[in-house]
């Protein structure tokens, strides 16, 4: 049983919000979840969630097929974009009432991708590196 406070939550993301969280080291955080012999996972929020392997790899999927959005956002833009239109597409799904909290995500993701160098910021643009 592992307590995930809220690390893992039922039924929904938990919000990386940059600059104290990074979106590179929760993602390395699931990856070490997958070599724990987990049984349960005990949120902070919800109930006990079984198949906890199930879960994180199923978050792991999301994280990663949202920051590929993000990245098809910035072609799609000419490769280069402000947070604005990046979020109405890469969040297009999300309901607008919840496009504050977001903002937060996507600035992780573009975070992450700076810090791998495939994209640069520079005052409030990102840019996608070739």
């Amino acid at each position: 049983l592992l307590f995930t406070g809220d690390h893992l939550m039922q039924g929904s993301t938990v919000v990386i919000n940059p600059p104290d969280g990074d979106m590179a080291a929760y993602l390395a955080s699931l990856e070490a979840l997958l070599a724990e012999p987990l049984q349960w996972l005990a949120p902070g929020h919800g109930f006990l969630i079984d198949r906890p392997h199930d879960v994180v790899r199923k978050t792991i999927a999301h994280r990663l097929a949202r920051e590929a959005k993000v990245v098809a956002a910035l072609q799609a833009l000419g490769g280069a974009a402000t947070l604005a239109p990046l979020l109405a597409q890469v969040y297009a799904d999300v309901p607008e009432r919840l496009h504050a909290v977001a903002t937060r995500s996507l600035r992780a993701h573009l975070g992450k991708l700076v810090h791998e160098g495939r994209v640069t910021e520079h005052e409030s643009h990102w840019t996608l590196r070739a």
